[in-house]
């Protein structure tokens, strides 16, 4: 196989003979792709990064709740009790009101102050 050499000046400097073994093989599409990529891969800076969450354009709404929040919501989970309070349902047995205790009718009535 023979090829034209040309000059920086592009004028004609003959000819070259090339082996067939090395120069008469089909081009392989996917190994050129694979180096052009490489290459211009290689070139760029490598100076970009992905946006953190503060700097990322979304909704103004806080993605975290705070700290003090945390006790709160946990609260909130549990909140069967709370709910059954809240209602006017009582969960531990009634105490005695000063007016009962001052009339005598309760044991240790005596001993209880008025007021």
């Amino acid at each position: 196989m023979k090829a034209a050499v040309t000059t920086l000046d592009a004028a004609s400097a003959g000819e070259v003979e090339l082996s067939d073994a090395i120069f008469g093989l089909e081009p392989r599409t996917d190994l050129i792709h694979r180096m052009v990529r490489y290459q211009l891969l290689k070139r760029m800076a490598g100076t970009h990064h992905a946006q953190d969450r503060s700097e990322v354009t979304v909704t103004g709404k806080k993605d975290v709740q705070a700290e003090g929040d945390r006790w709160r919501a946990s609260r909130r989970q549990v909140g069967a009790a709370v709910a059954r309070r809240r209602q006017g349902v009582r969960t531990q047995a009634a105490q005695p009101c000063d007016r009962v205790a001052e009339e005598g009718a309760g044991a240790g009535a005596a001993a209880r102050p008025v007021g």
